[in-house]
């Protein structure tokens, strides 16, 4: 176990930051949307590999109204 441990082959957790549920696959979407902050999920099978999800957060935010964001959705689709 110590070799797996140290080898620089060995799979580190990563941080993939906030998401929206519309912006997960649905495999990963189905097993999040009913979990809470501080849950892991069991080992997924998932398409690129085995997965184990850890919910550090939820952050529920409301919709922003078009007026104030219509800009930065102009420049964004300008670049």
């Amino acid at each position: 176990m110590d070799d797996l441990k140290n080898s620089t082959s060995a799979l580190q957790g990563t941080d993939l930051g906030l998401y929206r549920l519309d912006e997960l696959s649905e495999q990963l979407r189905q097993v999040v949307k009913n979990m809470k902050a501080g849950q892991f999920s069991a080992v997924l099978d998932a398409n690129f590999g085995f997965q184990i999800i850890y919910v550090q957060r939820i952050e529920d935010t409301e919709g922003k109204p078009l007026e104030s964001v219509a800009e930065e959705i102009q420049e964004l689709l300008y670049t």
